[in-house]
């Protein structure tokens, strides 16, 4: 649906999955041994950091976990391609599949739905209330930001483009919708923070791109 989208695997879930293979007290030992592979400072290097690995005694003991991180090595490599600071933020999925489970949640309580509108608009009031208590971005994300800038160059200036407008459009709604109160005299409001949420947009238009 999306060609153009960088698959990259969930780093630590293929961490767990390893881990999965090796008795309990073997399982920090294990952690350590593999651990070279995915901090290497490139794919070549990381490569050769798993060609170690298997031919290391933690290979030879865990020949699975050999065959499983070369299965998911096509989906590992993409992420050399950033510096250090950005693997941070993308390596892991655990964010989305929170949000995720979250909007399950919430659609399984419904059950039946009249309309594609009715579905749209619980999903969206969901969002909204998942991401009210969103107070920053994630460490690093600036530095990844301007990474992701560069190599996605047009891409991502349109993606800008088009999550600021429906952020503006998003701060519109909100403002109409408390003004009332405002008019009440109720000036103290809570901040409806949309930092998370403008960054959950342009994510989701980049990978539309």
């Amino acid at each position: 649906m999306f060609p153009t989208t960088t698959l990259q695997t969930c780093i630590v879930h293929l961490i767990r999955n390893s881990l999965d293979f090796a008795r309990r007290q073997e399982r920090r030992a294990l952690a350590q041994a593999i651990r070279p592979i995915y901090t290497a400072p490139s794919a070549e290097a990381a490569l050769a950091e798993l060609e170690a690995f298997a031919q290391g005694p933690g290979g030879q003991k865990f020949p699975t976990v050999r065959s499983a991180w070369r299965r998911a090595w096509d989906k590992v490599i993409p992420l050399f391609v950033f510096p250090s600071a950005v693997r941070k933020v993308i390596y892991t999925t655990h964010a989305i599949e929170s949000v995720n489970a979250r909007l399950c949640k919430n659609i399984k309580t419904r059950g039946h739905f009249p309309s594609d509108e009715a579905a749209s608009t619980l999903i969206w009031l969901a969002l909204r209330n998942i991401t009210a208590d969103w107070g920053r971005a994630a460490q690093d994300w600036k530095t990844a930001r301007d990474q992701f800038a560069i190599l996605y160059d047009e891409r991502f200036a349109q993606v800008i483009h088009q999550s600021r407008a429906q952020l503006l459009a998003h701060r519109i709604s909100d403002t109409s919708r408390r003004l009332p109160a405002i008019r009440n005299g109720l000036l103290i409001l809570r901040s409806d923070r949309p930092t998370a949420l403008w960054r959950m947009l342009w994510i989701r238009g980049l990978e539309r791109s």
